[in-house]
This record gives structure tokens, sequence and C-alpha cells, in this order.
């Protein structure tokens, strides 16, 4: 019965790309359409066939198969261009695409065949949005998009993914990774506002790259705030709503590795995450400059921003560098200092360590305060980022709910203390 999976899979998936066309030509006469369910499942099952009889008979049957094919594709469009029809090139290439799909699951790619399936589907079935998206790009934004596809398509991947300096601190990769991600979320951030105004399209961004680095939402966000002086209010918001997301993210790391400590967390991490949330929504109730004229930054600018995410890569790879000399000086019991310090870059990287040496290495109060102090201070340092990078009115913005955060912090080691 297995041997016959891998046909019923390219019949599903022939099916899967069928029923998009079926649904696109499903107005047109019967003899004016020029494939639909019927034809797709058949040429995803014609695909199987050949990719079974090559392993059987002859590997040259593929080949030829695909000739084949290509070749009455050519015709039918040459035909129906002739008849002054409309020729549906993009039609007939997903039909020879379709035919290698079919292919796939044949040699054990059933896996990268269903994502084959599912893209084509996507990607004919969206065509007057991606058209429309085209249609409105300006030649800035189309390099925007070039050059950003070039700093992490072309070269992340041909970077060590390895430490590369005597001490063994500096990755190449994962420090040009952070700059990509970035530079993404700037790229992403900007075509949010276009679509969805200044505050529902920073919100969107800011929630969005908060989940994966609130430090990369800071550093894209304080840019923002130079190239779009009348909308303060909005970047603080949205920088305070990414770093409100890191709060529950440190307290959901420690739940997992190690739950012991959450009644000790639980109330500091709490506090923060409602100082910076009360905060975040004040400054985006503020903001009125919210109508599509005042929302969009401004489109004579490349959205491409690479300076701000080269100058912070510099600086996480100096931070790092300077924390394991720091290590190595002060010493393993220094795990305090070690975990704000590592703070500088990162939060979640310290809470993981905290929890995992917790009862072990250290015990879990220490753990406790050093993710307590990891938090804090990775928090005040995203305000110093906006200080170097943002503007004056954006760091006047975050110093009040910074300084609350401090005050909080304080009021509960001096609770911890003396109850």
């Amino acid at each position: 019965m297995d041997q016959f999976l891998p046909f019923l899979i390219s019949l599903m998936l022939g099916l899967l790309i069928g029923l998009e066309r079926g649904w696109h030509e499903r107005k047109r006469a019967e003899g004016a359409r020029v494939a639909g369910l019927r034809t797709f499942a058949l040429i995803t099952i014609a695909g199987a066939f050949t990719a079974h009889l090559s392993q059987i008979i002859s590997i040259l049957i593929a080949p030829l198969a695909m000739l084949g094919l290509f070749s009455l594709l050519a015709i039918a469009y040459w035909l129906r261009s002739q008849r002054g029809h409309d020729a549906g090139i993009t039609t007939l290439i997903a039909a020879f695409i379709t035919f290698l799909i079919g292919m796939l699951p044949l040699y054990n790619e059933a896996e990268l065949a269903s994502i084959g399936a599912v893209t084509v589907a996507v990607i004919l079935r969206f065509k007057a949005f991606l058209h429309s998206g085209v249609r409105s790009l300006n030649g800035e934004e189309m390099t925007g998009i070039l050059q950003l596809a070039i700093i992490s398509i072309v070269l992340l991947p041909i970077l060590p993914d390895r430490p590369i300096d005597p001490w063994q601190v500096i990755n190449p990769y994962e420090i040009w990774w952070m700059v990509v991600l970035i530079a993404g979320i700037s790229l992403i951030g900007y075509f949010a506002i276009r679509i969805f105004g200044a505050t529902r399209g920073l919100v969107i961004t800011s929630l969005a790259g908060g989940l994966v680095s609130s430090t990369a939402v800071t550093i894209s966000m304080a840019r923002f705030s130079i190239r779009s002086p009348t909308l303060p209010d909005v970047c603080a918001g949205a920088i305070l709503l990414a770093c409100t997301i890191m709060f529950p993210r440190m307290l959901l790391e420690v739940m997992v590795v190690k739950p012991e400590l959450l009644a000790a967390l639980w109330l500091p991490l709490g506090g923060m995450t409602l100082i910076f949330l009360a905060s975040a929504l004040l400054f985006l109730f503020r903001q009125t400059d919210t109508s599509p004229a005042l929302a969009q930054p401004d489109f004579k600018q490349s959205p491409f921003q690479p300076l701000p995410a080269l100058i912070f890569g510099g600086l996480l790879a100096a931070i790092l560098l300077a924390s394991h000399l720091a290590i190595t000086y002060l010493g393993e019991s220094a795990v305090v200092w070690v975990a704000m310090i590592s703070a500088l870059t990162d939060a979640d990287a310290p809470t993981l360590a905290m929890s995992r040496m917790a009862g072990d290495a250290i015990t879990n109060e220490t753990a406790s305060v050093g993710i307590i102090l990891a938090a804090t201070v990775n928090s005040l340092v995203k305000i110093a980022y906006v200080g170097v990078l943002g503007s004056r009115a954006l760091l006047f913005r975050l110093l009040v709910p910074g300084t609350l955060l401090l005050m909080w912090v304080a009021f509960y080691a001096v609770w911890v203390l003396y109850s």
C-alpha cells in the first residue's frame, strides 16, 4: 500500500493547484478556459508516472517527458494567442511547475512538493494583490527591497557561523543576523505605515518585531523618529510595546527551564510590564498626527537604512568582547555582574543562563536577582540606544517610563530586604 502513497500525494497536490486555477477560470466559457481542476490533477499524475518509469526503465524518460510537456504548452500558448484569446502564460508556466511537483514524491521529496504546491497556489491566488503592490512601489522602495535581499540572502549565508577572534567570542554570522533583523524590521515598518497609517503600522511592527527582538525594534524606531519628527509619541509607544513583550517572554523562559523561580519573579517583572504597557498606551492615545499625509515617512529617501544597523552590529561585537573580558577578569563568582553585562545586548541569554544555573551553581535567590537586574539593564540600555540614534523628543518621552521602572525596582528591592 505504501507504494501508492507518493502517487496519492501527487494527485492531491495537483488538485490543490487545480482548485485555485478552476476557481480563477470559473466564469469563462468551456472552450475559453486554459486549464482547471482536472487538467492540473492529470499533470501531477503524469509527473508521478514519469518519475516512476524513469526509475525502473531509464533515467532519460524524465527529461524527454519534460521536453514533451514544454513543447505541448508552447504550442498551446501559440494557438491561443493566434485566436486572440488571453494566452495565459502564467497558467502554462504553473502547469509545467506542477508537473515537476508531481515527480517529487516519487523521489522521497513529498515535503518539498507540498511546500512547492502551496507556494504556487498562493502566488496564483494573490495576483491582484501582488500586481497592485508592484505598481505602488517607487524606485527607492524597490532598491531598498533588493538591498535587504543582498545582505540577507546573499551575504548572510556565506559568513562563518563560528567565532573568529582569539577569545572565541565574535561570531560574524550571529552579528550580521542582528544587522539583517534590524534592517528588516525597519523596512517592514516602513511599508506597514504606508498600508495602515502611522499608529497602526508602527504598533503592528513593534508587536511582531518584539516577539523576535525588542532591541531591533528600538533601534528601528529610533531611526524612524529622526526621519519623521512629527511622530515621537507613536515611536515611543511602539518601543514600549516591544519592550513590554520582553518581560512575559522572560517569565515564559523561566517557567520552562526553572519554574521554581516564578514565585520570586512574577511581581517585579509584572510591575515592569504594567509600567511600560501603561506608558505605551498613553503615548499611542496621545498621538494626533495619524492622517495618511502625516503618517507616511519621507518617501524620497530609501526605506532601507543600513547605517544604524551596522553601527549596532559593531557595538554588539564590542559589548560581547568586553563582556568576555569582564567575565575573565571578575571570575565566575561574579555571576550577577555577568548577567548585567550580558543584558546590554540581550535579556534572553542571561535569563536562560541564570535559570539553568539556579539550584546548582548558584542559589535561586542569586538567579532571581540576576534576572531582575538583567531585565532592568536591558530596558535602560534601550533608552541609551535611543539617545544615540534617535531624536531628542523620543528620548525625553522614554525617560519617564525608564525612571518609573527604576523606582519600581528600587521599591521592590527595599521591600524584599526589609520584609
